[in-house]
């Protein structure tokens, strides 16, 4: 939130954690506070709870929430979901621009380009806790840190490539917050 300080949020309230990850500038590495967050995340956990019961958070309305994976290592997306009188096949994946990522309360802007139509597309992001590469199926879980909202807005019919008519400025809206993996019990439903 505001200069990308971390924060818990419990009951419309934000409790800033950022004592809890020294020596990173927030403002100029938010990359960095997410990875740190979620890779000493048990370790954190006591801490983040005992921050919760003994501190006063600041109203959630009264902050600027900010993407919060402002600046991942990638934004791979799924081509399934949305079929446009055809259909897909088998799931096929793609590469979105990830300076294309802004805060939930940011603006999109659509460019002026010849589209078809401009579209947006609901999505559930999954944000990854480690390197994953030739996982399987039944290993996949493991793998995941936590959800939050994606909104995959596209310019339809610029470009035959999904990359060049997805990765405008501001075509990926998310958050508003990452809700953790143990929190939800299947994100199929």
């Amino acid at each position: 939130f505001n200069d990308f300080k971390p924060g818990v949020l419990k009951d419309e309230m934000v409790y800033d954690f950022s004592h809890l990850i020294n020596g990173i500038d927030f403002s100029r590495y938010p990359r960095e506070t997410i990875e740190h967050m979620i890779t000493h995340f048990d370790h954190l956990l006591p801490e983040l709870n005992k921050l919760l019961n003994q501190s006063t958070g600041v109203a959630v309305k009264s902050v600027h929430l900010r993407a919060p994976s402002p600046d991942p290592r990638q934004l791979l997306c799924a081509a399934k979901n949305y079929k446009d009188g055809h259909e897909i096949p088998k799931p096929d994946f793609f590469l979105k621009a990830k300076e294309t990522i802004i805060g939930p309360d940011e603006s999109v802007h659509l460019p002026s380009v010849d589209a078809k139509v401009f579209n947006a597309e609901p999505e559930l992001a999954v944000i990854i806790k480690k390197k994953a590469q030739n996982v399987s199926a039944a290993d996949a879980m493991n793998y995941v840190f936590g959800y939050t909202c994606f909104l995959d807005v596209s310019a339809r019919k610029v470009s035959p490539t999904y990359y060049m008519h997805k990765s405008y400025w501001t075509f990926a809206p998310l958050g508003p917050h990452i809700v953790t993996a143990d929190e939800i019990r299947d994100p199929h439903n």
